[in-house]
């Protein structure tokens, strides 16, 4: 976590040493979470969350911008079991911080102004929760303790101006198992659309 935060400041204390445009923004939409890998849940489901948070645009010359954020995020998956001979609804709810370093490229296109980009993210767990639910009845579990403190993963995506607010569709694909309490290959895989919105 410290290296990476090295990281991120010697990026913005770079940019600025060499005169780049920075510009401040807020975005939010929509998580749509589940796992992946060799032991995740065959028949596990999408769990729609939100994600939030704001942003820097860091102008870089040649159509190129590095784009740090910090987000609220919300991962996690449903999956349906069969525990003995009871059919068994199991929520997993991970609510991570999430800082994505991203370098855009822009496309010389007008209007729209569209960008394709890239780039590692860390997540920092903030909350974990399992909730099973079966013939009317329900239980929840904090199971913070189970899982990974440190989500690494890496964004791809495209976004594209509308008048001032920018639309952003992503995906997240999670580089560490979820699960620190065994072996378990399970890995966050996330979907996102959201809205931005520059305030200078």
């Amino acid at each position: 976590m410290k290296r990476f935060s090295a990281v991120l400041i010697l990026v913005i204390l770079c940019a600025g040493l060499s005169s780049a445009q920075v510009g401040i923004g807020i975005k939010g939409g929509v998580n749509f979470a589940n796992v992946g890998g060799a032991d995740a849940a065959p028949n596990s489901k999408t769990l729609i969350g939100f994600a939030a948070g704001g942003y820097l645009e860091i102008s870089l010359p040649v159509l190129f911008t590095i784009q740090p954020e910090v987000l609220y995020s919300q991962k996690g998956f449903i999956a349906d079991e069969n525990i003995s001979g009871t059919n068994v609804k199991v929520t997993g709810s991970l609510n991570y911080l999430e800082i994505p370093v991203l370098v855009k490229f822009s496309l010389p296109v007008p209007v729209v102004k569209p960008s394709l980009y890239a780039g590692p993210a860390m997540g920092i767990l903030l909350s974990a929760k399992a909730k099973a639910e079966a013939s009317g009845q329900s239980s929840e579990t904090d199971i913070k303790d189970q899982i990974t403190s440190t989500d690494w993963g890496l964004v791809v995506g495209a976004s594209a101006n509308i008048a001032i607010i920018t639309v952003d569709i992503r995906y997240t694909l999670g580089l560490a198992t979820i699960d620190k309490t065994s072996t378990t290959k399970a890995y966050n895989r996330v979907f996102s659309l959201m809205v931005g919105i520059p305030l200078m």
